[in-house]
């Protein structure tokens, strides 16, 4: 999903000003739609996740599975879209739009699965994703760059389209094959030391009892 992420970010105004023909002005406002988009999909997804989870309606296992393929095979069908008529401004607008805006699903997905089966390295294991997945910034401008040349076409912005959606179709398979909500063994979440006050507070209490 990071290399998605960061190819958009990165080529998307590129995209708009060699395939498009976006002026400087369309271009910075009409780039910066689909993050304003994403970042409300992934706070409203979080929140009827977590919705879901406190009432036992699916199980967190489901809850994650169900948005990370969210996050991932929607976008599959955006970019099928773009494939096609993608040389239409406004079609390439919406499909930017809607396919970031779906994978901020995420958010309730696999980005939320280190807290399920490491409490105590969440955030630890996180960090290093989001560290691994920083990279893909660098790979996916190479990967452009090495498609496009110098005389960048429509035809040749199809194959990135294409990457996307395999990168998307073997991501979420991989996820809901192995993936996993259990506590693991190395969590030593059970083999932290009580705070002291609690071990004071509790020593009170049996010698008033």
């Amino acid at each position: 999903m990071q290399f998605n992420i960061n190819l958009i970010l990165n080529e998307l105004p590129s995209y708009m000003n060699q395939i498009l023909h976006f002026n400087i002005k369309e271009n910075g406002l009409l780039s910066s739609i689909p993050f304003f988009v994403s970042y409300f999909v992934a706070v409203v997804s979080a929140y009827v996740a977590d919705k879901w989870k406190k009432s036992e309606r699916f199980s967190a296992l489901t809850i994650r599975r169900m948005c990370t393929s969210i996050s991932f095979c929607i976008p599959i069908i955006f970019y099928l879209i773009q494939i096609v008529w993608g040389n239409s401004k406004n079609v390439s607008v919406i499909v930017f739009t809607l396919s970031l805006g779906f994978t901020s699903v995420a958010t309730a997905g696999f980005l939320s699965n280190s807290i399920d089966i490491s409490p105590t390295y969440s955030g630890t294991i996180l960090g290093l994703g989001v560290t691994g997945g920083a990279a893909t910034g660098y790979i996916s401008a190479k990967i452009v760059a090495f498609i496009t040349d110098k005389n960048a076409t429509f035809e040749q912005w199809r194959y990135i389209f294409w990457l996307l959606i395999g990168i998307n179709l073997v991501g979420s398979i991989i996820y809901c094959i192995f993936s996993s909500v259990s506590i693991q063994k190395w969590n030593l979440r059970n083999n932290i030391e009580e705070p002291k006050n609690k071990k004071v507070s509790s020593e009170i209490i049996n010698r008033k009892s």
